[in-house]
């Protein structure tokens, strides 16, 4: 997953606005499914590299132990590797094998895969507390109501960037992503194994992350995609108009989406938009300007 967000980021390209993905391995039959939706044209235009992609382990394989931290962060037990070079080699061997399409697949019979010893197993013993990290993003009073479902919909898509950057470079994995609508706000509670965490440099990441995604031509993505939502012909791809409704207290359907979506409100929504970071007793925040 680390890669294919990678992929839509480095074209310019964002979860919620371009695309969704979501990648499930199944323990018991050893597949990996990975169910990636593309949105927009530009996104679509790299449906055949997705099938090309590889993995990529980090210098000294250093991706292969963030991804053992949030693993780590999801158990109650800990965790222990009975052999990490044949996990690699696993990964390895994996990366050799050719990515399918569903549209394409025959059947396979996962019944008949013979069991291996997983390199990886959940020991007896209880994992210390995962630490949460808190970000909230949030709005100054001067935004009027109707434009509270453009900042829901903003503030979403600003942090599913940021937890798949902070996935990448320290090993987080967003436990909880929900909104209020008193106060007003988007909160994403990240969970690590990391307990050194520095709020300052977790808001400048973000912030860095933030600022490269809210170029002139994703803006402009934005006001063209949200404009021209169909509840009627496309409800798969559209807002979640419940979800907003209670959110933000607002309601907004096809019409409301084409009169509020423009660039103009786009910029002043992102121009009135604060982060902040918690964790433990450390707290900091920072507006989110373009």
């Amino acid at each position: 997953m680390m890669q294919l967000n990678r992929l839509f980021r480095d074209n310019g390209l964002y979860k919620m606005l371009d695309y969704s993905a979501e990648g499930t391995t199944y323990d018991q039959s050893g597949v990996t499914i990975v169910k990636c939706d593309l949105y927009t044209p530009e996104a679509q235009a790299l449906e055949d590299q997705i099938l090309k992609l590889r993995i990529d382990l980090g210098e000294d394989n250093a991706y292969v132990t963030i991804a053992l931290q949030q693993i780590t962060s999801e158990e109650s037990n800990t965790i222990s590797i009975s052999d990490k070079h044949s996990l690699i080699g696993s990964l390895i061997s994996l990366d050799a094998q050719r990515w399918e399409t569903l549209d394409d697949y025959t059947i396979l019979n996962t019944r008949e895969r013979p069991l291996e010893l997983d390199p990886i197993f959940i020991t007896s013993t209880p994992n210390t507390k995962p630490q949460t990290l808190r970000m909230t993003f949030g709005v100054d009073n001067t935004v009027r109501a109707d434009l509270f479902p453009l900042f829901n919909f903003i503030a979403r898509m600003l942090s599913h960037t940021v937890s798949d950057v902070l996935g990448k470079d320290v090993g987080y994995y967003s436990g909880e992503l929900h909104g209020d609508a008193r106060p007003l706000r988007v909160v994403n509670e990240m969970i690590s194994s990391d307990e050194n965490t520095a709020v300052s440099a977790v808001l400048d990441s973000s912030l860095r992350a933030i600022r490269d995604i809210c170029t002139d031509s994703a803006v402009q993505r934005l006001s063209r995609e949200l404009s021209e939502i169909d509840y009627k012909k496309s409800a798969w791809s559209a807002p979640d108009m419940d979800r907003i409704l209670e959110e933000t207290e607002v309601l907004v359907g096809s019409a409301g989406w084409a009169s509020v979506a423009t660039s103009e409100n786009i910029l002043r929504v992102l121009d009135h938009m604060s982060l902040s970071v918690e964790f433990g007793s450390q707290s900091i925040s920072g507006s989110v300007i373009r």
